[in-house]
């Protein structure tokens, strides 16, 4: 078994592109850890806490964002597996027009329910229209990235991931420094996305068709993607929403540091689901086994997730200190245990993006029916941080074993 998770093909070669992804994504995490080791000192835990919430915004919005670059990635492995390079750079056109105009309506959208959104999560207004120029290019970005998955140019979309948070680190310091304080961390946020977009766009992509692409299959196929990772997305932000209504500053402040602690586990795993979605899909199209590819997606997802846990639990003080500071010391006893949230959801996440990639999509009532049980838990049962965490472990496993169940029953 070991040595066939080892086993090297040319047309399923997971471990050098996830090793090459890794290690642009690991430049990128370095990035933005430096991100917030500096907002970490120089914000304190309320204003951390309103930029916790923005994050918790910015990953909601990313859902249509991985929905495009999801959608495209399937679509563009379909069109690179039966060699059709015209089709691809045809697509790639279409999409970006159509998705612009999107984005202009989701932009005047939030824009007039961001004084609702603000009270609810009891920030200031101004907050939210700073952040919202996000919302134009959440919706261009990812049909770059998308066309670069597809067609497996690793390479060029690490670097462009790093650019993203290079730019945010340099830019969101600068701002804060210059005395902008919280808006000027939410605006670096804002520039990021921008330099990566226009980087890609401007640098890397040249079109050349006056055509459109008949845009219904894939369409079809969006809506099933929107919804597992519309699901999948409020599994990790909406406990920080709710943390942050039902308890106070300080300790809303501490939950959105634990989880974005936690989350590397989440976000050093990615790049395994990157490369295995086009790569599983690519194969789909031509008729050949996946299932060993997943296999050995599982497996270094697991090896990740656990090595970094380890780490939670013998240096959880070291760890906090070094990344946010004395100020959040008294989070470092919660790591290890969200840490084994993240890796239940990692292992989840990679299910259901294998599924998909096969055109499998009746998975979505079991996420749906885990999400709603959170919700509910959360709602009626939050006596303390501790808790919320235990009842995100028992949940993100039932997730876990359903996606399993659901996926080798299928095989």
């Amino acid at each position: 078994m070991v040595k066939k998770l080892f086993d090297y093909k040319k047309e399923d070669s997971l471990i050098r592109d996830s090793f090459i992804l890794f290690i642009a994504t690991m430049f990128a995490n370095l990035a933005a850890f430096f991100y917030h080791f500096y907002m970490g000192r120089v914000l304190g835990p309320a204003d951390y806490g309103i930029l916790g919430a923005i994050l918790s915004i910015a990953y909601i919005v990313s859902v249509p964002s991985i929905v495009i670059q999801t959608t495209l990635t399937k679509f563009i492995a379909d069109l690179k597996a039966k060699k059709k390079d015209k089709d691809i750079n045809l697509l790639y056109k279409t999409a970006l027009s159509k998705f612009f105009l999107f984005s202009i309506l989701i932009f005047v959208l939030f824009l007039s329910l961001s004084h609702f959104l603000a009270g609810f999560l009891k920030i200031d207004t101004l907050t939210l229209i700073v952040f919202s120029p996000v919302l134009i290019f959440a919706f261009l970005l990812p049909v770059t990235r998308g066309l670069l998955q597809g067609k497996q140019e690793f390479k060029k979309l690490g670097f462009n991931l790093f650019l993203e948070a290079f730019s945010k680190l340099v830019l969101g310091i600068l701002l804060v420094y210059m005395g902008f304080h919280i808006y000027g961390a939410i605006a670096g946020i804002v520039l990021s996305f921008t330099v990566a977009f226009f980087y890609l766009h401007l640098g890397n992509i040249k079109i050349k068709t006056e055509n459109k692409f008949e845009m219904s299959n894939i369409y079809k196929f969006g809506i099933p993607v929107l919804l597992s990772l519309l699901i999948l997305t409020l599994f990790y932000t909406i406990d920080v929403f709710l943390v942050k209504h039902y308890f106070s500053e300080l300790e809303a402040g501490y939950y959105a540091a634990i989880s974005l602690i936690g989350k590397i586990v989440f976000f050093a795993s990615a790049a395994i689901s990157t490369v295995m979605f086009p790569k599983v899909a690519e194969l789909y199209a031509r008729k050949k086994p996946t299932i060993q590819i997943l296999y050995k997606s599982m497996f270094f997802v697991s090896i990740i997730g656990v090595f970094i846990i380890a780490c939670y639990l013998l240096f959880p003080k070291l760890i906090v200190s070094i990344l946010l500071g004395n100020a959040f010391i008294e989070i470092a006893s919660y790591l290890w245990m969200f840490g084994i949230v993240m890796l239940f959801f990692s292992l989840t996440y990679l299910l259901v993006f294998y599924n998909l990639s096969v055109n499998r999509k009746s998975f979505l009532p079991y996420l749906l029916f885990v999400l709603i049980v959170e919700i509910v838990v959360i709602f009626f049962y939050h006596v303390s941080l501790k808790t919320i965490i235990f009842e995100l472990i028992l949940l993100n496993l039932l997730s876990l074993i359903l996606m399993l169940i659901y996926t080798l029953r299928r095989k």
